[in-house]
């Protein structure tokens, strides 16, 4: 998918040990096991894509990958995520009508406007492979190491912008379970890890101001220089009152509001959604169109 529109963040916010090589084979010192995933309403893994299949599991007929590891782990622990996304569900729909959109926007958002009610399903089919299928449907690493997100385009940006950063932190034992772990102990104080978080925020920002809301190419990759516009203006105030507590339900909340979905019931947030939308179209329209 190559669409761009509006959802949770969708990569992780920790790193996965990946596939490296063109054998797509793991480094023999990493089992894997050591990511974890941080997502708000909605997350995907690179390495999949949507189109549908004429057999059927116990899982349904969906396939959500193309590439056998990936599929198998999928139905081997998201089983019950695949078939809430069985083909004619309206999350099958959403993913299948968004994948034929192309650089359409407007048919994206005419995608969500018919086919929003499966965003919820979809949403949990992704984050399942984010927690659960990260190494089966990973790509390559940062910097050439053994650690990835799960947006391609993250690792490329951070490659291309922060490796003088991410290296030092890689070669850490701490900062190394720092980026597998930001939760344990000490990360939040931890002087590498903060070099390289900076490097990473202000080059490849994967949400607005912090909300977990951002524009996404594909509903996967970050758009980068909307974001670094974005996070650069005066709109952080109005992204930061549409999200509330920041909490999953009022995130989507402010999600529906600003893709126009009748699921948004909140007057004070659609003020919010609308008074952003206009911010962004005036401050960084080029940079998010």
């Amino acid at each position: 998918m190559k669409t761009s529109h509006w959802m949770g963040m969708l990569f992780a916010g920790a790193l996965i040990a990946v596939a490296c090589g063109d054998d797509k084979t793991t480094d023999d010192d990493d089992d894997g096991t050591g990511g974890s995933t941080s997502t708000s309403s909605s997350s995907s893994g690179t390495s999949t894509s949507s189109s549908s299949s004429s057999g059927t599991t116990d899982c349904g007929g969906y396939q959500i990958s193309d590439e056998p590891a990936c599929q198998s782990c999928a139905e081997t622990s998201c089983c019950s995520q695949l078939l809430a996304c069985d083909i004619g569900s309206t999350c099958e729909q959403l993913i299948t009508c968004i994948d034929g959109c192309g650089s359409d926007e407007t048919c994206a958002d005419t995608c969500m406007s018919t086919h929003g009610a499966g965003q919820p399903a979809a949403a949990a089919l992704y984050n399942c492979l984010d927690t659960s299928c990260m190494e089966a449907c990973a790509i390559a690493g940062i910097c050439g190491s053994d650690l990835g997100y799960t947006s391609e385009a993250i690792n490329e940006c951070i490659t291309d912008n922060c490796c003088a950063s991410f290296d030092p932190c890689h070669a850490d034992i701490d900062c190394n379970a720092c980026l597998q772990d930001p939760d344990l102990s000490g990360c939040d104080v931890n002087a590498l890890l903060t070099t390289y978080n900076t490097c990473k925020d202000a080059n490849c920002p994967g949400d607005y101001c912090g909300s977990g809301i951002g524009l996404y190419s594909g509903g996967v990759d970050p758009v980068f220089e909307c974001h670094v516009c974005i996070n650069a203006s005066t709109c952080c105030d109005e992204i930061t009152t549409c999200v509330g507590d920041g909490e999953t339900a009022s995130i989507q909340m402010c999600i529906d509001c600003l893709n126009g979905d009748s699921a948004c019931t909140d007057s004070t947030i659609q003020t919010a959604a609308d008074a952003f939308q206009a911010c962004k179209t005036a401050e960084c329209n080029t940079e998010c169109s």
